[in-house]
């Protein structure tokens, strides 16, 4: 078990050893990934240091289920990548569980109708992982949107598994979620102009079947008309991620023109 540990605090370093050492299991190694932030850094430097031929990723503010790594395996032996459940009940305040739709709502979520899977709870064939070159560690967020559609991109399927179960924790409070959502947009954006939106066929290899999707102020009204009410914190879900989807348009074509990442 490697830990991945993204910050430079020698406070937080020395609670992590200290945590590690009640353990009292040499198998849980701690791995130094402060040089650069960002998750996609973390996970990638862990990997570098794995010698397994399969990969699981968790994060550390979230809960697994006790057989939860022996269900991901098992769905590793019909698709190259997985993705669990991730139960919002017991972690997400009650206040709080109507601000967002289900991460997983019975299935894998979707982005332009293609699944993918989220990283809190994911494993992966070190083959596939190495193919796609790992996370993209230049993104904004929604990196695991984007090794999802390279690993389809590829020609390797992705599947769910409903009973490999990690308990998920949000962000607290309404600026957390303003500012989660405005990424997630520039993210998405990022992953769009530049890996683009899997085929249908490609997707579909996945188990679930691509069904086309309109974006920003057309996903608004779409998700309207199947049945869902309107509220508050969707609208403000909504108008942070297309405040990102703007932003992050307009970084994207200075990139292109200028040949550098912003």
């Amino acid at each position: 078990m490697l830990l991945s540990l993204n910050s430079p605090s020698p406070a937080q370093r020395d609670a992590l050893d200290a945590a590690v050492a009640r353990l009292g299991d040499d198998r849980f190694i701690v791995v130094d990934s402060s040089d650069r932030r960002g998750a996609s850094h973390a996970r990638n430097v862990g990997v570098a240091k794995a010698s397994a031929d399969r990969l699981a990723f968790c994060d550390a503010d979230d809960i697994v289920e006790r057989d939860w790594l022996r269900r991901l395996l098992i769905g590793l032996e019909t698709f190259d990548a997985v993705g669990g459940h991730l139960d919002e009940r017991e972690l997400v305040p009650a206040r709080q569980r109507s601000w967002r739709p289900p991460a997983t709502p019975g299935e894998l979520p979707r982005f332009q109708g293609v699944p993918y899977i989220v990283s809190a709870n994911m494993a992966v064939r070190r083959a596939a992982f190495d193919a796609v070159g790992g996370f993209d560690e230049e993104l904004s967020r929604c990196e695991d949107i984007a090794i999802s559609f390279s690993l389809l991109h590829h020609g390797f399927t992705i599947g769910y598994v409903a009973d490999a179960v990690v308990k998920y924790r949000h962000r607290g409070g309404l600026k957390a979620l303003i500012r989660q959502h405005y990424l997630y947009g520039k993210g998405m954006t990022e992953v769009l102009t530049r890996l683009g939106v899997p085929s249908t066929s490609t997707s579909s290899s996945a188990g679930q079947p691509a069904l086309a999707q309109p974006t920003g102020l057309g996903l608004l009204k779409a998700n309207r008309s199947r049945g869902q009410q309107w509220s508050m914190f969707m609208v403000i879900r909504r108008a942070s991620t297309l405040s990102g989807r703007l932003v992050g348009l307009r970084a994207e074509r200075r990139r292109r023109v200028t040949g550098t990442s912003t």
